[in-house]
Formats: structure tokens, C-alpha cells, sequence
């Protein structure tokens, strides 16, 4: 399995989660995936509280394993996606087949799972890359929060239920 880091930067940087008017914004692809993702707000009726956190105080050099212990307030499913230092979006969970996102609430998840042949490693593109941790409720899949086509992000909605939920990190890779 290629390598999965090189989505990842390093430093964690807790970004509030605030809540936000309930209305639907489409993003301009020449605003960048960067743009898309800080637009990302926690649902305006609360939603799905998920917590965060990224092992080794968040500080990654190149090559330097990466987990993420995630939580959810409800069970649902796990979507996370990435937006790197060169404006490349891609969803770095679930990728393919045979990788089961579903959460249980209130259990904490490791990602990657340690009993797993995946593996994430800080790389190259060095800098700041934007993770959104987003988990969906119900029947609530991850196009109806936000839509990634051909690494471009699109369409970013805010919903007036509470099926779903986000926390997003920085994090920076140095050499």
C-alpha cells in the first residue's frame, strides 16, 4: 500500500469547531481545497461532537508514523480528508474496499488501526496539510457534507440536522 503520509504534515493546530448558519455554500474551484475545508463548520444544531487526537504531541519528520485516536458522540461513519501544502485534496479514509469506516459511540478508534497492514508516514509535500475529521449519522454519507471529484473539493454544505459532525487539525511535515 503506497504511503499515505505523504498527506500529512506535522504539528497539531486544534482548530475551533464552531457552529454556523444553516445554508448550503458552493465553493469555486479556484478558491482552492484549502478555502473549502477551513469553510467546513460544525452543523448549526450541534451535531456529532468528534474528538481528536494525533499521537507524539502532533511534532512529525519525514517518515515518522502517524496515528490519530478518534471519538464519537454517536455511532455513524468515518470519512477523513486531507488538503495538502500544494492545495491537493484527497480522502485518506476509507480508501477501497475492505476498509470499514463505521464508529461506535463513545469507543475510541484508532486510525490507522494497529492490527492493520495500512500505515501513515509524515512525507513530502513538507508543510501544513489540513485533516477534517468528519463523522456522518443515520443515513447521512459524506456528499451530503462535502463532495471530493477528481481532488478537487465541492460544494461544501452546512446541514440544519445534526447527522453528522467534523474536528479538523493542522499538522506540518519537517525534514
Amino acid at each position: 500500500m503506497r504511503k499515505l503520509g505523504r498527506w500529512v504534515s506535522l504539528m497539531i493546530l486544534a482548530l475551533a469547531v464552531s457552529g454556523c448558519e444553516t445554508a448550503a455554500h458552493n465553493v469555486r474551484e479556484d478558491s482552492g481545497n484549502i478555502a473549502a475545508l477551513e469553510a467546513l463548520k460544525q452543523p448549526a444544531g450541534g451535531g456529532i461532537k468528534v474528538d481528536v487526537e494525533a499521537n507524539a504531541g502532533g511534532v512529525y519528520h519525514t517518515g515518522d508514523p502517524i496515528r490519530f485516536k478518534i471519538k464519537s458522540s454517536q455511532a455513524g461513519k468515518l470519512w477523513i480528508i486531507a488538503v495538502n501544502s500544494e492545495n491537493q485534496a484527497q480522502l485518506l479514509f476509507p480508501q477501497g474496499a475492505g476498509n470499514e469506516n463505521t464508529l461506535n459511540a463513545g469507543q475510541e478508534y484508532q486510525f490507522p488501526p494497529r492490527d492493520s497492514a495500512q500505515n501513515l508516514y509524515a512525507d513530502k509535500p513538507l508543510g501544513k496539510t489540513s485533516l477534517a475529521f468528519i463523522v456522518t449519522g443515520g443515513e447521512a454519507v459524506l456528499g451530503d457534507v462535502i463532495s471530493l471529484r477528481d481532488g478537487q473539493l465541492h460544494n461544501v454544505s452546512f446541514g440544519s440536522d445534526t447527522q453528522w459532525g467534523v474536528n479538523k487539525l493542522a499538522v506540518n511535515v519537517v525534514e
